[in-house]
């Protein structure tokens, strides 16, 4: 499994994430992409290169204040304004694989529903 942090990355973020996508698509099995594909037309893309009906879109999701309270937790954090731009700019899913609301739910929680709704099979990770 191939993991691609769009934190870890600097500069135009989706277009190396694609490029990432790109590269390593046929050497594993799975590659899980964790950022924020906000735009459409970024998840468009995604399909594109992963092949339609390949691609699982999960969709966390919560209010604007509580998203602004668990930023000012990170270290780093953003600047409050990249989230409110974020969250300007969002173009919820049509029809994501899952969605979780995680406005009470810790993110450990919501990441184990959506292992649990990937891999069925595989309770626990």
């Amino acid at each position: 499994m191939k993991l691609v942090v769009s934190d870890e990355i600097s500069g135009k973020v989706y277009k190396r994430i694609f490029k990432v996508l790109k590269t390593n698509l046929d050497e594993t099995d799975y590659i899980l992409a964790d950022a924020t594909f906000c735009k459409r037309s970024w998840r468009q893309m995604t399909e594109t290169i992963g092949g339609k009906g390949h691609v699982l879109t999960c969709y966390p999701h919560c209010s604007l204040e509580t998203c602004l309270a668990r930023n000012r937790e990170r270290n780093p954090c953003l600047p409050e304004r990249v989230i409110h731009i974020i969250s300007k700019e969002m173009e919820r899913p049509s029809h994501p694989f899952i969605s979780i609301d995680t406005e009470r739910i810790t993110p450990e929680e919501a990441a184990f529903r959506i292992a649990e709704r990937i891999w069925p099979t595989r309770k626990g990770l």
